[in-house]
């Protein structure tokens, strides 16, 4: 059982770890790419793209009046956090999966938060693709926010075929 020192310390080092680098990261880019820049690794590439997402993810909500995306993708997402860092808390166990998948969520969320809090907007700069495969334009926080999606997702399903093979 993790213990709620070790939950707050766990919160505390990926914070102090990522969030830094992703407002860091989102200055550097706003202040110097001036115009997108292109690597090519192969049929792999990186596309660099400063992107100031109104919206969500993949600028979902972006076309909302102002008032809309205050409610929904800063008070809700808000209150989303303050359940996540409740749950975290105060839920006696956890499968790792949905553990590490509250704290990502915990981390990223408030990354982006930082973001509209201070602008209202979400600074996003990097893509990624192979061949004409490619994703959206995101940044730091991001990639902690799908990691969570992916650990609640796919954690449950790697449990049931782990419980699969030991019944076998």
């Amino acid at each position: 059982m993790i213990t709620k020192q070790q939950r707050i310390r766990h919160f505390l080092w990926l914070s102090l770890f990522v969030l830094p680098i992703d407002q860091l990261s989102k200055w550097l880019f706003r202040r110097y790419l001036e115009q997108p820049y292109h690597f090519d690794l192969g049929p792999f590439f990186i596309h660099f793209e400063l992107a100031e997402n109104q919206g969500a993810f993949l600028s979902f909500g972006s076309g909302w009046s102002e008032g809309l995306r205050f409610w929904v993708l800063t008070v809700a997402v808000f209150f989303v956090l303050i359940w996540a860092a409740w749950s975290i808390l105060k839920t006696s166990t956890f499968k790792k999966y949905e553990y590490w998948g509250l704290q990502f969520l915990l981390v990223g969320g408030i990354g982006n938060l930082i973001d509209r809090a201070y602008k209202s907007t979400v600074t996003d700069f990097v893509q990624v693709g192979v061949s004409v495969l490619r994703t959206g334009i995101f940044n730091i926080v991001d990639m902690l926010i799908l990691a969570s999606l992916f650990l609640m997702i796919l954690g449950p399903l790697f449990e049931i075929r782990k419980a699969k093979f030991q019944n076998e």
